[in-house]
Order: structure tokens, then C-alpha cells, then sequence
């Protein structure tokens, strides 16, 4: 909850022996597939562009065993492993559609193994270099307690247009709706909400130039078209803080 970071929890089943098991990481940190530059030490990417820069590096509770950085199509993972090795071996891959890849320390035996995959944001590399050696030494389970008990208190703060009598599917319904809309507002900039976290036509308008609200900004930008419908919504579930944010901003 503290934190710019995604955790994923991995558990690999092994049925036969030599599989061998790699993470894949294709940013677009601004937004766009290109302009972006790779560095293998810490496994990060990103761009430093005023409006829309960001980096973005990758961590894991199992070790890499070994790790490069390259260009989609010629030398990133998806090309490496295609002939289920991983031979490339580059520091650096800058300003191109770049990818990063690590190969995972997992036994090539059966077996099942359990752990995290850390996603982590920050706004320059020389921040995110700071990040890097505390990344894995998040506790994991106090954070997902903590995340969890966040969005609790939430829920229970919200005046919920369902009731006991409704059914299960309406009800649910309405509670991952506000968890939506409560999870698109941004944390910094208090009354700026996302329109939604998909990219619609993004297989067709995906950042060919920089970027653009015309060409491949998506739902996951602020539009004040939207705003409006998602003051509304928060309005309508009594969640009135972020609603005056909105008028406001």
C-alpha cells in the first residue's frame, strides 16, 4: 500500500524435468513502444520525457540466474528463448521497443515452486536504482494484510446502493464497481481520475509516434468528459471526498 509496486504471486507446477523458466517484461513507460532504454543492472526500463516519463524495474524472490536486455523482434526474450536457450547477454539496450528478460533460478526437476514477481514504478532511474535493493525485502504478507484491510475500511465508509435482499451477482457487482472507480484516482494529484484501466483499440492506435491524446491515449488518461460520470459515481456510493476534488481540480 506504501509502495509503486506490483507483487505477483507465481506458483510453478513442474510435471517433467528440464523445463526452464523465464520472466518477460515489455514496457511502455511513456505510453508509447518506443523511446524507451533497458538496463540489465538492476533488470529496468524506461524513458525520462516531461510529460508522460516513468521507469520501471523488475525483481524477484527467486533469483535470476541470468539476465539481458534487448530490442523486440532481434534480441529481446521472446527472440532468445524461441530456440529455448538464452544466449544474449547485453547491459544496455537504449532508446528503441526494448524488453527485459531473466532467466529464473527454478530446479529443471518436478516439483512446485512459490514466489513473487516484483513490478516496481518510480518517476527518474536514479530512483528507481534506490528502490531496487528494497524491493524484495518488502514483507509480502503483512503488505497484502495491510492492502486488504485498506480496502475494507473503505467498503465500510461507503453508503452502497444494494442491500441484503439483492442477489449475490448484483452485489458483487456493485462493490467491484467502486472498487474500480476508487482504484483509477490518482494518489498524488487529488482530483485527476482515470476514465478506465483499458487501452480500447489499442491493437490498432498503440504508440506508432509519441504521445498523443488523438492517436493512443486510451481510457487510462483523464478525460474530463469522464469525470463528470465518475464524480457522479462516487456521489452515488457516498463517497463524497473525491467528487468535490474533481469540481474542484
Amino acid at each position: 500500500p506504501n509502495s509503486d509496486t506490483v507483487i505477483q504471486h507465481v506458483r510453478v507446477h513442474r510435471d517433467i524435468d528440464g523445463l526452464q523458466f523465464f520472466v518477460l517484461h515489455k514496457p511502455a513507460a511513456a505510453n508509447t513502444i518506443f523511446g524507451d532504454s533497458a538496463y540489465r543492472s538492476p533488470l529496468m526500463a524506461g524513458e525520462d520525457q516531461p510529460t508522460y516519463g516513468g521507469w520501471q524495474g523488475i525483481a524477484s524472490t527467486i533469483a535470476f540466474e541470468k539476465t539481458s536486455v534487448g530490442y523486440v523482434g532481434n534480441s529481446d526474450g521472446f527472440t532468445e528463448i524461441s530456440d529455448y536457450s538464452m544466449n544474449d547477454d547485453f547491459d544496455e539496450a537504449p532508446n528503441g521497443n526494448v524488453a527485459l528478460t531473466g532467466k529464473l533460478s527454478i530446479p529443471p526437476v518436478v516439483g512446485i515452486s512459490d514466489f513473487y514477481v516484483f513490478l516496481y514504478f518510480a518517476p527518474t532511474r536514479e530512483k528507481l536504482t534506490e528502490l531496487a535493493p528494497i524491493v524484495t525485502k518488502i514483507d509480502v504478507e503483512k503488505s497484502l494484510a495491510d492492502y486488504m484491510a485498506g480496502w475494507k475500511e473503505y467498503l465500510s465508509m461507503l453508503t452502497l446502493p444494494t442491500n441484503k435482499k439483492d442477489n449475490t451477482l448484483r452485489r458483487d457487482l456493485t462493490v467491484n464497481s467502486a472498487l474500480v472507480l476508487k482504484s483509477g484516482e490518482d494518489k498524488t494529484y487529488r482530483g485527476s481520475v482515470i476514465a478506465s484501466p483499458s487501452h480500447p483499440w489499442g491493437e490498432s492506435n498503440m504508440a506508432w509516434g509519441p504521445m498523443s491524446s488523438e492517436r493512443n491515449a486510451g481510457y487510462h488518461v483523464v478525460w474530463p468528459r469522464d469525470l463528470y460520470n465518475i464524480a457522479n459515481g462516487f456521489l452515488a456510493i457516498g463517497d463524497q471526498s473525491p467528487a468535490v476534488a474533481i469540481l474542484r481540480r
